[in-house]
């Protein structure tokens, strides 16, 4: 197998990634979007005006951590605080 070159994920956008998993691979991406959304991060979502920039780290369980900004959640972070967990 060729190796792949560093940087590769600047090729292939995380949208067109979230849809090649939703269509090709057949996840439900709305069921992800309801896993994700905690009492605490709805809470966390409540509470934010969307008219300042504000943010909030949510606990999800004991694995990960949610970015909540301006009353979206925005990312996902391992225990450690990376984006990556690999």
């Amino acid at each position: 197998m060729q190796k792949r070159r560093k940087g590769l994920e600047y090729l292939v956008s995380d949208h067109a990634v979230v849809r090649w998993l939703e269509r090709v691979k057949g996840i439900d991406v709305a069921a992800l979007r309801e896993e994700i959304l905690t009492h605490e991060a709805m809470a966390a979502i409540a509470v934010q005006d969307r008219s300042t920039v504000q943010e909030e780290i949510v606990q999800h369980g004991s694995q990960v951590k949610l970015v909540v900004r301006n009353a979206r959640v925005v990312t996902v972070l391992g225990q450690d605080g990376e984006e990556r967990t690999r």
